[in-house]
């Protein structure tokens, strides 16, 4: 099975076009070059959901994944409407990740029940819709055994907090392990 590999890149601030324009050029490149994602870091505060819509508008099979600033920014309901605009862009190419230390597990359930299949929001009469928009995928990041479990009663993939994020209490073989046993808990099958 070949590694799928990802990019992080710094998203630019939403003055910045050379910026976004390099940003492109990178994300067509490592589309090129066969990566799997490109990772948005969004510290800095940039437009990270407008970044993402131009590089899903601009390649073809890499997915572009969205940091969980906009959550600390705007809530459950403002990210969930921007992945969902997102997703219908780019069907089955959106990624979310979210710290878990960082948000409220209320926050994170809201989050989760925002952008189920039920959650969806009405159309107008007459409209359709598309019936091929997949929900994103979401990583939640943690170094807990209740974090492993969260991600696990949520439907999210899981994996610890990488180094420079604070120190993780496990990593590796544990984190996944951890997320076996939080799954079968759930009544769920790992993935």
């Amino acid at each position: 099975m070949p590694h799928e590999t990802s990019l992080v890149a710094k998203c630019p601030a939403a003055d910045a076009l050379p910026e976004l324009e390099a940003l492109t050029r990178l994300a067509l490149s490592a589309e090129r070059l066969g990566h799997h994602r490109l990772w948005l870091d969004d510290a800095q505060g940039g437009a990270s959901d407008i970044v993402a819509a131009r590089l899903l508008l601009e390649t073809r099979h890499l997915r572009i994944g969205l940091g969980d600033g906009l959550l600390r920014q705007h809530g459950a309901a403002k990210l969930a409407a921007v992945l969902r605009l997102l997703s219908a862009l780019a069907p089955g190419r959106v990624d979310l990740a979210v710290t878990a230390a960082d948000h409220a597990e209320t926050v994170l359930i809201d989050l989760a029940r925002l952008l189920s299949p039920a959650s969806q929001p009405a159309l107008p009469r007459g409209a359709t819709a598309r019936t091929n928009v997949a929900a994103p995928q979401v990583f939640l990041s943690g170094d807990t055994p209740e974090a492993a479990a969260l991600a696990a009663r949520l439907g999210w993939d899981f994996g610890p907090d990488l180094p420079g994020q604070g120190e993780p209490a496990f990593l590796g073989e544990p984190a996944i392990a951890l997320r076996r046993e939080a799954v079968a808990a759930a009544g769920r099958v790992a993935a």
